[in-house]
């Protein structure tokens, strides 16, 4: 009977986290589209028409906001699992991926702060009685790209956090069954390939 690896106890919570992440983070969107806006891209358009929106569908907003805050506690989860499994193949590039993961999930955190302000902005909750009504829309749509640009900063953060675990993945010993009996076999053809000229050799002298 061969012993199980104790660090392959780790996958099954980091694979329910990251299923729940997908949940959520779909959820969070959808809610969003509902209220006229996105969670993924940047805000445009006429900001009289964008404020009316949210004003009408505020719940269909609320709902957005808590799954994208969610969102973010999952992330971080996932990162603090990320690590605990993978940091037994290489403990520097786990530990940098880890780094890599908390700056972005900060800069997405106070990427939130703007986007609560543009709805308070949008309607009426916290209302600015010196700026005109164009104002204060334009506001709102500058605070929206202000949480559109931390979301593009935090991705320039993901980008090289998701190569190296993606790396650390195909370095470990976690690949289904399938894909590790192909990369065992490849392996046994590289050595019957070294092996062959050698044998060759061998015979020619």
């Amino acid at each position: 009977m061969t012993k199980q690896d104790p660090n392959a106890s780790w996958a099954r919570p980091t694979g329910i986290v990251w299923l729940l992440f997908f949940v959520a983070s779909g959820l969070s969107e959808v809610f969003f589209r509902m209220a006229g806006i996105s969670g993924i891209s940047v805000v445009s358009g006429d900001g009289a028409s964008i404020a009316s929106t949210l004003a009408t569908h505020q719940d269909a907003f609320r709902a957005g906001f808590a799954f994208s805050l969610i969102l973010i506690v999952l992330y971080a989860a996932l990162m603090a699992l990320f690590y605990r499994l993978l940091r037994p193949v290489n403990a520097t590039l786990a530990l940098a991926a880890l780094v890599l993961s908390v700056i972005a999930l900060t800069v997405q955190a106070f990427g939130a702060v703007p986007q609560a302000a543009a709805f308070s902005l949008a309607t009426g909750t916290s209302s600015l009685q010196a700026f005109s009504d164009s104002q204060t829309y334009g506001l709102m749509l500058f605070l929206f790209r202000l949480y559109s640009q931390a979301y593009t900063v935090a991705l320039i953060f993901w980008g090289p956090f998701w190569l190296l675990i993606a790396y650390l993945v195909y370095r470990s010993t976690f690949f289904p069954p399938l894909l590790t009996r192909r990369r065992h076999q490849r392996r046994i053809r590289l050595a019957h390939g070294a092996a062959e000229p050698q044998a060759l050799s061998a015979k020619d002298r």
